[in-house]
């Protein structure tokens, strides 16, 4: 989570771990090079983009790491 955002938002504090950063371009490089599955679920923009550069860094060869979109439709 980056430090601004942290600042501005209360952070779930009974995390077993909690990363924080200086800027969301920091937060998308260690989400990449930490997380071990990437699952998106409908969100805002954020999680659109972030699903967005795992799923370009898995089409180009930097991540090998499970991808999945979940669709819920009524």
């Amino acid at each position: 989570m980056p430090q601004f955002l942290k600042d501005r938002e209360i952070a779930y504090e009974r995390l077993t771990s909690m990363t924080i950063v200086e800027t969301m371009a920091e937060r998308k490089t260690a989400m990449l090079e930490q997380d071990e599955l990437f699952i998106a679920l409908p969100g805002g923009l954020g999680i659109l983009e972030e699903i967005s550069e795992a799923i370009a860094a898995a089409c180009v060869g930097m991540l090998d790491k499970p991808l999945s979109l979940i669709h819920i439709s009524e």
